[in-house]
């Protein structure tokens, strides 16, 4: 499985593991599983550290990339495909938030399977989104 966290499964990935779902757990520590972080979700997090709204409590914003490293993580870059699908993605459940359709975005263009726990994401999946939780 090619799988991509979002932003709260990445920190309980490296900071709770067990916040994680047993089906979430299983993708990431599967042999056969790539797993991608988004350069949004690290762009996410040191906004929200900038401002105060400290995401890490076990590791400093600047531990991040070597922990996402050291889990065996690739990074997802931001590309124009992602760009130009987000242009298109439709707002849903009333979710409006630019990080999270970005990185809803990133999964579809990609072919990755999401994994997070936001039920609003799951009405994503009539536009082609994979998701992962439960």
């Amino acid at each position: 499985m090619r799988c991509l966290l979002d932003t709260h499964a990445l920190i309980w990935a490296l900071q709770e593991p067990g916040m994680l779902s047993k089906r979430a757990t299983g993708a990431l520590m599967s042999p056969e599983s790539t797993v991608f972080v988004s350069i949004v979700s690290l762009w996410e997090i040191a906004l929200k550290a900038s401002v105060g709204k400290a995401a890490l409590v076990s590791l400093g914003i600047e531990q991040l990339p070597g922990a996402v490293a050291q889990m065996g993580a690739k990074r997802l870059a931001l590309d124009e495909r992602a760009c130009v699908k987000l242009a298109t993605l439709p707002f849903r459940s009333g979710h409006s938030d630019p990080f999270d359709r970005m990185i809803v975005s990133q999964a579809i263009v990609s072919s990755l399977t999401l994994i997070g726990r936001d039920e609003r994401m799951a009405a994503y999946c009539e536009d082609g989104l994979d998701l992962l939780w439960r």
